[in-house]
């Protein structure tokens, strides 16, 4: 059975809160991370939700946020790869699916712009690269787009 993501949030507080000292050193750890996340201290708060993945490894908010960190760090592979470990746990949580989205989006516009700029490319396959590039905001940088179809500079917020 799936659970949504605020039975997951109980869940959390539950194991966080736990018995005696492993419970609140868990808590302490998950108040560092959000505090680590939301400050832009991404390689603290990235060591933050792995040792609370070790913890509580079924936890797919804990995924996605990793896979948030990893995403913004630049380590896209380690944050695909976590925020399917988010979707494995709970297919419904659309935060990490879009942000997976983007991932995916990201890497075929590199792969696109390289095709297009290859010597030899036959110019029907060129007009279709570039038909492709040109439906496509540019999400080449970090600071992706502020015209329709918007997306974020940043991974949503789990």
């Amino acid at each position: 059975m799936r659970y949504g993501p605020k039975v997951w949030w109980i869940f959390a507080a539950l194991v966080l809160a736990g018995c005696a000292q492993p419970g609140t050193h868990l808590l302490q750890l998950h108040n560092q991370a959000q505090q680590d996340y939301q400050a832009g201290h991404l390689v603290a708060a990235k060591l933050a939700y792995e040792q609370l993945l070790r913890a509580t490894p079924d936890n797919p908010i804990f995924w996605a946020r990793l896979g948030n960190c990893n995403a913004l760090l630049g380590d896209t592979k380690a944050a695909a790869a976590d925020y399917q470990q988010a979707l494995q746990r709970d297919p419904q949580l659309v935060k990490a699916r879009f942000n997976l989205a983007i991932l995916h989006l990201r890497e075929a516009q590199a792969e696109l712009i390289a095709a297009s700029e290859q010597d030899g490319t036959p110019p029907q396959l060129k007009s279709a690269i570039q038909h492709l590039l040109a439906s496509l905001p540019d999400l080449r940088s970090a600071h992706a787009v502020s015209t329709p179809p918007s997306l974020p500079e940043k991974p949503v917020q789990h």
